[in-house]
């Protein structure tokens, strides 16, 4: 049959069938091959996406962190600002920015910053954010301050309804101080103030004027009938506060 093909330059039979038989052998074994070769192509790719990832998760963490370094000079420069315009208002007062460091072990509502008799911080200070009046210092010592918030029972602040100049006292009180809310005291009993008015410090020889305390929430007839409290939501959270603005009262 060899002969036979050499000599007449024809396939014979048994060629043609055995071509037959392996046809589907050698796609088989092509199919293999490509499947192999992309298991290995997905494999090295694979890898090259996870350092890719890692490069990725890098990066982000990298401009995460400067986001937090921005937004904590940010927030440094908003109470300096605030700080400033206070000094221009009140050209009798000094002030200093603190920051916060712990809660009072032994006072729920109060907190230490990181100032005290070395800047000049004495007790009865106020202790106020941009947004607002956040308490007064209760205690100090030669490095940090202890500052007892709106919330604290101890605190007396002298406040106005700046909306129809009603006077009264700022305190905090057992049954709305867990709800981050406060009471101005001392309204007489056909007190005009409304839910929405406007609180602000009053000031007098200790205390400087205006400073946003917060908004009335509600009004309530006290239990002897003879006098009226207000709820006041603060403008500021007091327990979650990070910079602040110390203003030092008059010596």
């Amino acid at each position: 049959m060899i002969t036979y093909e050499v000599t007449t330059n024809k396939p014979i039979f048994i060629e043609k069938v055995i071509t037959f038989a392996t046809k589907p052998c050698s796609g088989a074994l092509i199919s293999i091959h490509k499947g192999i070769l992309g298991f290995f192509d997905e494999f090295f790719r694979g890898g090259m996406f996870k350092e890719e990832n890692e490069i990725l998760k890098r990066e982000i963490y990298k401009n995460r962190k400067q986001i937090a370094e921005l937004n904590k000079i940010k927030n440094e420069n908003e109470q300096l600002k605030q700080a400033l315009k206070i000094k221009e208002t009140n050209k009798n007062f000094q002030v200093e920015v603190a920051k916060f460091v712990a809660k009072n072990p032994n006072d729920f509502y109060g907190f230490t910053i990181n100032i005290g008799k070395d800047k000049g911080i004495g007790e009865g200070d106020v202790v106020l954010t941009k947004n607002g009046l956040v308490g007064t210092i209760s205690k100090v010592e030669s490095d940090y301050s202890f500052v007892s918030t709106l919330l604290c029972f101890n605190v007396k602040i002298p406040v106005v309804d700046s909306d129809k100049d009603e006077k009264g006292v700022i305190t905090g009180d057992a049954t709305f101080s867990k709800d981050g809310l406060c009471v101005m005291c001392h309204l007489n009993k056909s007190t005009k103030c409304e839910v929405g008015d406007l609180i602000t410090t009053y000031g007098h020889s200790n205390y400087p004027e205006d400073l946003p305390v917060g908004k009335i929430k509600e009004i309530r007839r006290e239990k002897n009938g003879m006098s009226c409290i207000a709820i006041i939501e603060p403008f500021e959270n007091a327990l979650c506060v990070k910079d602040l603005v110390i203003i030092k009262r008059l010596k």
